[in-house]
C-alpha cells in the first residue's frame, strides 16, 4: 500500500522568535522492525510537535534557545517528549576593534527515549524497544577569533562525557566521541 503523510502547521512570528506547532498523521507507515524486516503499521500513526525558538541580545551578549515537545502516539516511532538547544556566546572587540573575540557554548539535552538503531549493512536505521537513549547533557565550549576574512578557533566538544555517566548514546550502540578538542582556521576567500 501507499503511504500517505498529511501536515498540519501553524505557526507565530515576532521580531525573530517563532513558536510552531506542527501535526502529522501517517497512514500505511514503512519501516525497519529490530529482526531488520520491513513492517507496514496498521493503524494511523499521529505526531504532535510544538517547537519554540527564541533569541536573546544584549550588547555583546546573546543566546539562542531551540525548544522542542512532541509526542507519537504509537510507539512505531519513537520521538523524545522533551529536546533543547541552547546556545550563548559573548562578543568583544580588543586591538583597536581589529579582533573580534567570540567565547561561547552550547549545552543540549533530550528525555530518554527508545531511539531508532542503524544497521550498517542496510544502511537504515530501525525501530528498536530494548536500548533507550538521552537523559543526559551534552556541553561544547568554543572560542573564535576573528581577523577581517580569517578566523582562528578552538573547540572543546562533549566536556560533560564521563562526569554524569559513561553511556553517551544518540543512537543505540553508536558511541558518541568522548572528551576532544579542535584548532583550527577558516579564511574566507571573495573573488
Amino acid at each position: 500500500k501507499k503511504g500517505n503523510t498529511l501536515k498540519i502547521s501553524t505557526y507565530w512570528t515576532r521580531l525573530q522568535y517563532k513558536v510552531s506547532f506542527n501535526y502529522f498523521m501517517l497512514s500505511n507507515f514503512l519501516y525497519f522492525n529490530n529482526e531488520f524486516e520491513p513492517i507496514m503499521a496498521d493503524k494511523v500513526i499521529n505526531v504532535i510537535q510544538f517547537h519554540a525558538f527564541a533569541p536573546l541580545r544584549l550588547k555583546n551578549f546573546y543566546m539562542d534557545a531551540n525548544l522542542s515537545l512532541q509526542h507519537s502516539t504509537r510507539p512505531d516511532i519513537s520521538l523524545p517528549l522533551f529536546a533543547g538547544k541552547l546556545y550563548a556566546a559573548y562578543c568583544f572587540r580588543i586591538f583597536k576593534n581589529r579582533l573580534n573575540v567570540q567565547v561561547g557554548g552550547n549545552l543540549m539535552y533530550n528525555t530518554l527515549y527508545y531511539g531508532d538503531a542503524y544497521n550498517p549493512i542496510l544502511h537504515q536505521f530501525y525501530h528498536q524497544a530494548s536500548t533507550q537513549v538521552g537523559n543526559y547533557l551534552y556541553f561544547n565550549a568554543d572560542i573564535t577569533l576573528r581577523v577581517e576574512r580569517t578566523s582562528f578557533f578552538f573547540r572543546a566538544g562533549t566536556l560533560l562525557a564521563g562526569v554524569f555517566s559513561f553511556k553517551y548514546f544518540t543512537t543505540p550502540f553508536y558511541p558518541m566521541q568522548g572528551r576532544n578538542f579542535e584548532i583550527g582556521i577558516n579564511w574566507k576567500f571573495f573573488d
